[in-house]
């Protein structure tokens, strides 16, 4: 399966190639929920694996999710369309179960996992700095729950994080200016696909989601800050 999003400044392709499902005890009237699985491997690296059963008598879903290692250079274009920042590397790995259900008892929806972010780094496309690197961000005991909607981190940690940042003559820093959040940006965003689908999400969820984090540390983190007004008075 190919996908080409032209809506963003470059366009966005998705090569999802192989491509497998099956699902099984499929009965009409519904008798009991359908056994289903889907694999699929992306052209740029990682793979999505889901699992479980799902009928719609009633409606409802149990499945197990496995996103294993997701190259985030494939957000390139979006990076592109909002800044000059380069996804020079960075993976992303998301493991857990997700359930709905049309009953009465309980959220309507439940994801419980885990998720890592390893080996992200962020060029300066102007300056041809690293601006942001980061070896890992894990995030455990995640459970976020839809009507009622609640969003619990039980730990954050977050491992050798550094930052290289310059604060210019005029009080601006590099990360702000290496950030083009214009109006047409933002709507070029929200037209493509991914920005559809995280639109579709928010309006399914429909309040606020109140958000708890139990834990969160930060394990050798380093700033590398450069002051450019000070040479004024040298």
């Amino acid at each position: 399966m190919i996908h080409e999003d032209r809506t963003l400044i470059t366009p966005m392709k998705w090569v999802l190639f192989p491509v497998h499902g099956k699902v099984t005890d499929v009965s009409f009237p519904q008798q009991q929920p359908a056994t289903i699985s889907l694999n699929i491997v992306g052209e740029g690296g990682g793979t999505l694996a889901i699992s479980g059963t799902a009928g719609i008598q009633p409606p409802g879903a149990d499945l197990n999710v496995n996103l294993n290692r997701l190259s985030l250079r494939q957000l390139q274009p979006m990076a592109d369309t909002v800044g000059r920042l380069e996804i020079t590397g960075g993976t992303l790995s998301v493991i857990g179960r997700a359930a709905t259900t049309g009953g009465a008892e309980g959220p309507k929806f439940r994801f419980e996992g885990e998720l890592t972010a390893s080996d992200l780094s962020l060029l300066d496309t102007k300056s041809a700095k690293p601006i942001f690197r980061q070896e890992e961000l894990q995030i455990n005991g995640i459970r976020f729950d839809v009507k009622p909607n609640s969003l619990v981190f039980d730990e954050v940690v977050d491992r050798r994080p550094y930052v290289y940042l310059v604060i210019e003559e005029d009080g601006s820093t590099n990360l702000e200016n290496a950030l083009k959040l214009e109006d047409e940006n933002v709507e070029a965003i929200e037209k493509s696909l991914l920005g559809q689908m995280v639109d579709f999400i928010a309006q399914q969820i429909r309040g606020a989601v109140p958000v708890r984090v139990n834990s969160a540390r930060i394990e050798e983190g380093s700033i590398h800050l450069v002051r450019r007004w000070l040479r004024k008075w040298r």
